[in-house]
């Protein structure tokens, strides 16, 4: 829970960054996904990571992006990361945050000592413009709907 809290802080404090600045980048989501892993000692390992969807305001070329991620990299310090490049699925952006079959594989000691340890993490969480745009979306009691349009001749459906 400690280390959780620690990356999130972190994260926040990034979009007011020198570094965030310089590269003209926000975060807009984070979120969390949590693997768990029953080891052969019977053991829950449980493996955390982070998902960062971050917007530029320009596009970086590919020598200035890699200062980016170098200086992105050092702020964060031990932590691990990868870059997975552009977002091709909408769905790869927040897909669980735990695999329910993992959640089943707990017994309830198990299951109780993972939600102390998440619980109130805020495990997925809209950032600067997104959580403008989505604390609008709130306020007006608004909501963002797929529609499906068919084009016949001129006329949509």
């Amino acid at each position: 829970h400690g280390r959780l809290r620690w990356l999130h802080d972190h994260v926040r404090r990034f979009n007011s960054s020198e570094l965030a600045a310089k590269y003209g980048a926000e975060v807009q989501l984070r979120s969390d996904e949590v693997a768990l892993k029953r080891e052969e000692s019977g053991v829950i390992s449980c493996n955390v990571h982070t998902n960062l969807l971050i917007d530029f305001n320009r596009r970086l070329g590919g020598t200035v992006y890699g200062e980016f991620l170098k200086a992105f990299h050092s702020f964060f310090g031990e932590v691990i990361l990868k870059d997975d490049g552009k977002i091709r699925e909408v769905r790869e952006v927040v897909k669980y945050v735990t695999k329910p079959g993992e959640v089943l594989d707990l017994n309830a000691d198990e299951l109780a000592e993972l939600h102390g340890q998440l619980f109130n993490s805020h495990l997925v969480q809209a950032m600067g413009a997104f959580k403008v745009y989505h604390q609008r979306l709130e306020k007006e009691r608004l909501k963002v709907v797929k529609r499906r349009v068919v084009e016949i001749g001129r006329a949509h459906v």
